[in-house]
């Protein structure tokens, strides 16, 4: 192979590399968010790479079940049959691969904080209720329908049919979940969620989406419509890294093309 052609070879292989990282969808008011389908990477302006669990997974899962499942053996798998659920909950938590079951971690409802105010760009306490008019509903719907419509699941997971009165509407609901703050000593724990409002049985879109860090469900039971905010820190190679290995590659290609010169 002459030296021009492995040049062509080597940048082909990065412009490959390249294209894979940019064919999932760029999400949030900055773009620092990816989503891909049953996860969410969120990119933090330290560096580090983090990855959300979507929660139409985990919605319909008792918390005190789901953390038992997880202190198990690690994963969310239900290996000791630990998950107090629903058979169509259940099923979505059987049917994950195994790389998408290991190294989850629950959150505090500061973390989602930092989730909520990345993603649209808002400077929030975290014990407060938002409301956003219409002209943010995009945002809104991006959110929901990348980390989990837990209300529109719950219905596929209980199988029940629903009937929309206005086809017309992307009929989003809501992602709620639960934290690992607690409130008071009767084992209720924080549910922050983020509602668009639009659900089957309305004529019209909510005029008004909400954020809301205020909400609290009971530990012990299963809701339908409340799942677990999951996160894990992810190691991937950034694209500085891969221009670099380029760059080795192409001093490599020079060495081997000064010694067939020789």
């Amino acid at each position: 192979m002459s030296f021009w052609k492995s040049v062509t070879l080597v940048g082909a292989l990065l412009l490959a590399s390249l294209s894979v990282n940019s064919q999932a969808a760029m999400i949030g008011v900055d773009n620092n968010f990816e989503d891909n389908g049953l996860t969410v990477l969120e990119y933090r302006s330290d560096g580090s790479i983090w990855e959300w669990l979507d929660l139409s997974v985990t919605n319909g899962i008792s918390y005190n079940s789901l953390v038992a499942d997880l202190n198990d053996d690690g994963r969310l798998n239900n290996s000791t049959s630990l998950l107090i659920t629903n058979t169509g909950a259940l099923n979505d938590v059987l049917n994950l691969a195994p790389d998408l079951s290991n190294g989850w971690s629950t959150v505090a409802s500061a973390d989602l904080t930092g989730l909520f105010g990345t993603f649209f760009g808002l400077t929030l306490v975290g014990n407060e209720q938002v409301t956003i008019g219409n002209g943010a509903s995009d945002l809104t719907e991006q959110f929901i329908l990348a980390f989990g419509d837990t209300v529109h699941e719950a219905s596929e997971d209980s199988g029940a049919t629903i009937n929309d009165v206005n086809p017309n509407l992307p009929n989003i609901g809501e992602t709620r979940g639960y934290t690992n703050t607690a409130v008071g000593n009767r084992g209720k724990f924080r549910s922050p969620f983020v509602l668009d409002g639009q659900t089957s049985f309305q004529f019209n879109d909510n005029v008004t989406d909400i954020l809301s860090f205020n909400a609290t469900n009971t530990a012990q039971f299963a809701n339908a419509t409340v799942g677990t905010w999951l996160v894990r820190e992810v190691a991937t190679i950034p694209t500085p890294s891969i221009l670099s290995l380029f760059a080795l590659s192409l001093v490599a290609l020079c060495i081997r093309r000064k010694k067939w010169s020789k």
